[in-house]
């Protein structure tokens, strides 16, 4: 049965296929009710006649084999589903489940977008070319001796630096934990918010 099934496989047509993969596609654009479903009857036939004619004329298929090849695709094309679509994203299921999300790919944009607007809060109480001079430790110890932020929050600050810098500069990714990066995402998030409001008031 196998065997029977792998022979039958490979002499299936490329033409075959890309018609059957060309009427399975269509299905993510159909409603599959109402007016879609009767469309599923008129995609068989089409889908049949096509496959059945490219496996007898070019693949010089009998006619019984050609038949069954042409009812076989028939129907997965008339499915009111994308056969296609479904198993890549059961596939794609599949492999999350057992590999996980790229989640730190998702926390790194987030820390970059944050630590942007982090480091534009921080330079907002100074001059355009202040901003453009100073180097951001240079500008935390400067709100310090300002005192616009406490000594705590400089000291915080630089340590937020250091660890986005390890991170971002020093290709340590792999090192940091999902949680490590989550939270220091939300840190850097926290950081921003709270000195936006007492910065830029």
């Amino acid at each position: 049965m196998k065997q029977t099934f792998i022979s039958f496989n490979n002499q299936i047509n490329l033409y075959s296929l890309l018609v059957t993969a060309a009427f399975d596609f269509l299905w993510n654009g159909i409603d599959a009710t109402g007016v879609g479903l009767c469309l599923a009857p008129v995609i068989f036939l089409l889908c049949f006649t096509a496959v059945t004619l490219i496996q007898r004329q070019i693949s010089q298929d009998e006619m019984n084999t050609a038949l069954t090849k042409g009812l076989i695709l028939g129907v997965i094309a008339a499915l009111p589903f994308s056969v296609i679509t479904t198993t890549a994203g059961v596939i794609f299921g599949a492999l999350q489940l057992r590999y996980g999300t790229d989640q730190d790919v998702v926390l790194l944009g987030e820390l970059t977008k944050a630590w942007k607007n982090l480091e534009r809060v921080l330079k907002s109480p100074f001059s355009p070319s202040d901003q453009r001079a100073m180097k951001l430790d240079e500008t935390i110890d400067a709100l310090y001796e300002r005192n616009l932020i406490s000594a705590a929050e400089q000291s915080e600050l630089h340590a937020l630096r250091m660890a986005r810098n390890k991170i971002v500069h020093n290709s340590q990714q792999q090192d940091v934990s999902v949680a490590e990066l989550s939270e220091l995402v939300a840190r850097v998030k926290e950081f921003g918010a709270n000195l936006a409001r007492r910065l830029q008031a």
